[in-house]
């Protein structure tokens, strides 16, 4: 299998922390191959000799899934600790390399306690933000298996929420890689998302009381059941959909199955149903229909959230609203995977030939419809709170105001082109208060930021990088770049300065201590290293010279 050049970024990355680290996070999009990195570092691993590997899951089909994957990648047979499947305990010249484990039936006492830690070197967390605030059946592992001491941890996932960001950073020692569903956007791994807000007047969540960081599920349900409510999400669904395969999130189960007999009624076996009690075959069959055309429309509760691969979704349906960003962002990667007619080359396409492969797909984009009404004091999440990561909270308001305005007029957005769009506003505003400040100014010298300087935002701070500071190695880097006072910057601020450093070096812009003074004297600082030299030899430098003679006279 070929491995993606972020997937190798991430790979190596993750060697790297576990020279000085014993646990190490990565987080990757829904859609980049999460199960792919696994697999890759489980090859290495085994290939270096440095002990078995024991990779633990919360749900069956992630654990068959990682099976497949780990076996197709190592070239062995990892046997399964889950429900009726039980690993040989003990050691022997034909053991497996490994075990593949559902977190409910391992952290059994009895099940655990046949696994040697000494015969283990690598614990890997599938879907780490499960793990987050010391969850008691994942520390029971993670106790069980870091007697050894020569243990490296793993975790991996695509959604880690605002809510246990903080817990994630007390759970792992570092951060090896981060690759968000903007990056993969941009990157043209995944297809871009659009949003559709459709205002329903009766909507009213203000009386729903918030349960674990969530809205009640009980109560969300019993308004999103009321029979004028039905119909008020179903019919504009109808007609926005078209002909086009579509996922529906429910609040509840019953909300599921009367959606999907709404849906009939508007074309009989347009729409099925399921649920957690949907019994496996009959899901499976349903969901080859889905791929196959023969269903257009799947409505589920709480099933098709994580470890399904369902590239033909052309909309989600969010007929469940939610205060968990981490909860909505598993629902809106069901639908971001690109389809297999756009023959993405990982290695020898450019992102922008990805990019145009994919619009020239039949799937051009997602849709994803959310339904807005009276909200009350819930701070509801949509598509621009998952893929605002790398921008600041007040643009993410911002663009989500204009995609309100917009979808008053029925028309939908591009998510990512709105938050560029009202970023770009903000910084044509910075530059226009800087140059009346230089205006006014007879002579303009002060200590510019350097993300003022390269009119950068560093964007939200994720929690578990939050109190981190920049280590020694990114402080060396940014003084050798005439970046002031390094030590006052956090790692996440380090990082992403770094980041354009390297992009200015790469293009072949001019350095920090050029970009200071250019724009001390309120030039442009996106200009080539020759183009500042002799800006600042033919205009600058007579600038300096001439107010020194004024001075001295």
């Amino acid at each position: 299998m070929k491995i993606r050049p972020y997937q190798t970024e991430c790979i190596e990355s993750v060697f790297r922390e576990f020279e000085t680290q014993r646990s190490t996070l990565a987080v990757s999009a829904t859609g980049t191959g999460k199960t792919a990195i696994a697999g890759e570092i489980v090859r290495k691993w085994l290939a270096l000799n440095r002990g078995r590997v024991c990779m633990i899951a919360h749900r069956e089909e992630l654990v068959m899934q990682s099976k497949q994957r780990l076996d197709e990648m190592s070239g062995a047979s990892f046997e399964v600790e889950m429900a009726e499947y039980s690993a040989a305990s003990g050691g022997g010249m034909f053991r497996s390399p490994g075990i593949v484990a559902s977190v409910q039936s391992l952290c059994q006492s009895r099940r655990l306690m046949k696994h040697d830690p000494a015969d283990y070197g690598l614990l890997i967390i599938d879907e780490a933000h499960h793990a987050a605030g010391c969850a008691k059946s994942y520390m029971s592992i993670v106790r069980h298996f870091t007697q050894n001491p020569s243990l490296k941890i793993f975790g991996i996932t695509a959604t880690p929420d605002r809510a246990d960001e903080m817990a994630l950073g007390e759970t792992f020692d570092s951060v090896a890689f981060e690759f968000g569903v903007q990056d993969a956007i941009e990157g043209g791994w995944l297809v871009p998302v659009r949003q559709r807000l459709v205002t329903v007047g009766d909507l009213d969540l203000s009386r729903v009381k918030t349960t674990g960081g969530d809205l009640n599920a009980a109560e969300l349900e019993a308004v999103m059941t009321e029979e004028s409510m039905l119909h008020k999400v179903v019919s504009p669904s109808i007609e926005l959909i078209g002909d086009q395969p579509t996922l529906v999130f429910a609040a509840g189960v019953s909300h599921a199955h009367q959606m999907a007999d709404i849906f009939n009624r508007h074309r009989q076996g347009m729409a099925v149903a399921i649920d957690g009690e949907t019994e496996k075959e009959k899901r499976r069959h349903y969901l080859r229909q889905f791929k196959d055309g023969r269903i257009q429309v799947i409505v589920n509760c709480a099933v098709l959230t994580e470890g399904t691969d369902l590239p033909n979704v052309r909309n989600i349906i969010m007929a469940r609203p939610t205060k968990s960003r981490s909860l909505y962002a598993q629902i809106a990667g069901r639908g971001t995977r690109p389809l297999p007619e756009a023959r993405i080359d990982d290695h020898h396409d450019s992102a922008d030939a990805r990019r145009a492969a994919i619009a020239r797909s039949s799937k051009p984009d997602c849709v994803i419809v959310d339904f807005v009404g009276n909200s009350g004091r819930h701070k509801l999440i949509h598509a621009s709170d998952v893929l605002g990561g790398k921008y600041s909270d007040e643009i993410v308001e911002e663009a989500e105001k204009k995609i309100r305005e917009r979808a008053a007029k029925g028309v939908d957005t591009d998510v990512l082109e709105a938050m560029k769009w009202v970023e770009e506003q903000m910084a044509e505003r910075r530059r226009e208060e800087r140059a009346k400040l230089i205006a006014q100014a007879s002579y303009f010298v002060r200590d510019v930021s350097p993300f003022d300087l390269f009119d950068i935002r560093a964007g939200r701070e994720p929690g578990y990088l939050r109190g981190k500071p920049s280590t020694e190695r990114q402080r060396a880097y940014l003084r050798s770049n005439g970046v002031r006072n390094p030590e006052t910057l956090s790692l996440h601020k380090a990082t992403k300065l770094i980041d354009e450093l390297k992009r200015r070096q790469s293009a072949g812009l001019c350095t920090a201590q050029q970009a200071k003074l250019l724009a001390a004297y309120g030039y442009d600082t996106n200009v080539t290293k020759a183009e500042a030299a002799k800006r600042i030899t033919d205009e600058i430098n007579p600038r300096i010279s001439r107010r020194v003679s004024a001075t001295a006279t």
